[in-house]
């Protein structure tokens, strides 16, 4: 059989069988040799590169949502903030050998007027990013139900210590003056509204860091990749009418497969 540079294809099969000679050959016992002293060499751990795609196994992804309205003759307006934070188990284990997982991100906050402003009334408005780190964070979930959990069809306990790390950049013309009768502004000052009063929400709580910031008793929702959310309410310390934060715990990629025990 010749091909159509009249060649017999036979050739070419004889030369791809000819290519070189085979491969040395390894024993399992030997491959598990090199094997074992790689990983002593590493400390057995995985060290991850800074230029790796590769994602650590058992990381969750923390969704975080807020909003806060304010009818206020001061501060009239409503702010929507969201943030989505990978948290990585810490290499470190803790004392007492948990896994503990961390990780930052930023929060995207928008404030603006409410849907029926009056323009005699104060403009708050203002948009932009502030730092969120969660220092620490304790994961065990059972997706086995329990006799306590079977309702549920398994559980989840969580403790995560979290933080704001900025202040949000928001401005106010304050209170108008007349003019002819009519109402107008004056320059925008900066006057920060979505942070503070997140944060004074928190100290309906407590006033100690470690409390305001610590989120326990989730609820475990396991199914659609979710593992668990928790919901914050509160009246800003008394600066607004509402205010709902939501925390939902996402499983990452692989960590739905084998959740840390």
């Amino acid at each position: 059989m010749t091909n159509w540079f009249g060649r017999d294809l036979r050739e070419g099969v004889a030369c791809f069988d000819a290519v070189g000679p085979e491969p040395p050959t390894m024993s399992f016992a030997t491959l598990e040799k090199y094997a074992n002293e790689w990983i002593d060499d590493m400390d057995g751990k995985f060290h991850r590169p800074p230029d790796c795609g590769c994602v650590v196994h058992g990381d969750y992804i923390l969704e975080f949502s807020s909003r806060i309205v304010s009818t206020s003759r001061d501060d009239p307006a409503q702010s929507q903030a969201s943030a989505a934070i990978r948290l990585e188990a810490n290499e470190e284990e803790s004392p007492n050998g948990e896994t503990a997982y961390k990780g930052q991100g930023m929060i995207t906050y928008q404030t603006g007027p409410l849907p029926q402003w009056n323009k005699c009334h104060p403009l708050v408005q203002g948009q932009g990013t502030v730092p969120m780190r969660v220092f620490q964070a304790f994961i065990h979930v059972d997706e086995s139900p329990s006799e306590l959990s079977a309702s549920k069809g398994g559980s989840a306990k969580i403790e995560l210590l979290y933080g704001i790390l900025g202040m949000s950049q928001e401005t106010s013309t304050g209170w108008h003056y007349l003019r002819e009768r009519k109402c107008e502004l004056n320059e925008p000052l900066l006057n920060p509204f979505w942070s503070p009063r997140y944060v004074s929400g928190r100290g309906e709580v407590s006033t100690d860091p470690m409390k305001m910031f610590l989120l326990k008793d989730w609820t475990y929702v396991g199914r659609d990749g979710v593992v668990a959310t928790k919901t914050l309410r509160s009246t800003c310390g008394g600066m607004c009418d509402e205010e709902v934060a939501t925390f939902t715990l996402k499983a990452g990629d692989g960590s739905e497969a084998s959740p840390p025990k």
